[in-house]
């Protein structure tokens, strides 16, 4: 069973919890408590990065990190997803290039 809350409140939760859900989460038949708790936790301090490089605050940047992973499936449901769009996309974001991790598990459905 997968808890499903508010964007604001589960982000409140997985901040509280340290990126923490409650059980596993079966995604394609497969138990992903890992991947899921590795990914909340990269997406807490990515919001966090965009947040300090635009002064805005975490509810713009968690928006604009939204928008770019908008574009990123669009382009890969139009099969015209390339490595710089990732690229593309740190960039947009003020991220350094070591957070592409984060898109491609996101990208993959985690």
């Amino acid at each position: 069973m997968t808890l499903r809350l508010p964007k604001t409140r589960r982000h409140s939760l997985m901040r509280q919890t340290n990126g923490g859900t409650a059980g596993t989460t079966n995604i394609n038949g497969k138990f992903t408590t890992g991947i899921i708790l590795k990914t909340n936790n990269m997406q807490i301090n990515i919001i966090e990065q965009i947040s300090n490089s635009c002064s805005c605050s975490h509810m713009e940047a968690q928006e604009y990190l939204d928008s770019e992973i908008r574009y990123l499936r669009e382009l890969q449901e139009a099969d015209d997803l390339r490595e710089d769009d990732i690229e593309m996309a740190c960039s947009n974001l003020g991220l350094d290039l070591d957070n592409q991790e984060y898109f491609i598990n996101r990208l993959a459905g985690a």
